[in-house]
């Protein structure tokens, strides 16, 4: 199955390709995007760099842009981490699409640098990752992308 659309990373410049809607595309939102248009977290799993895109930012998948050679089509997780902020207990949602399987989590959020990221309670995260003690690290398919 051919990628639907892709963002292209802020960072490493790599396609991150995105999955057909589970909602119908409607004239406001013609690529694939939840309908509530809101700003998203993506981790490119390729530079593992954290930006917020726009809806708008979602583009056709460039022509050179290699398509899956598995025959999958992308699945979009979610990562949900507590905020690393002193006395926080926010979840920050990240979003990550693949099309096999997300690395192991742990290692994949030590890797991760985060810009301009918010929480719930409005604490803003830039860098690296660092773990909050005991705090829930916890990845799932996001059911807005299957």
């Amino acid at each position: 199955m051919p990628i639907q659309a892709e963002l292209i990373c802020k960072n490493c410049r790599r396609p991150i390709p995105l999955p057909s809607p589970m909602h119908p595309r409607t004239p406001e939102h013609p690529m694939p995007w939840p309908t509530d248009g809101m700003p998203l977290n993506f981790l490119c799993l390729a530079c593992k760099h954290v930006y917020e895109y726009k809806a708008r930012m979602v583009q056709p998948p460039a022509q050179t842009t290699a398509q899956p050679t598995n025959d999958k089509c992308p699945v979009v997780w979610c990562i949900e981490i507590v905020c690393p902020e002193n006395t926080c207990v926010a979840l920050v949602r990240l979003l990550a699409s693949t099309t096999g399987n997300l690395p192991e989590i742990e290692p994949l959020l030590a890797e991760m640098t985060m810009h301009d990221i918010g929480c719930g309670k409005g604490h803003v995260l830039n860098g690296r990752h660092r773990d909050v003690q005991g705090g829930p690290n916890r990845a799932y398919f996001d059911l807005d992308w299957m």
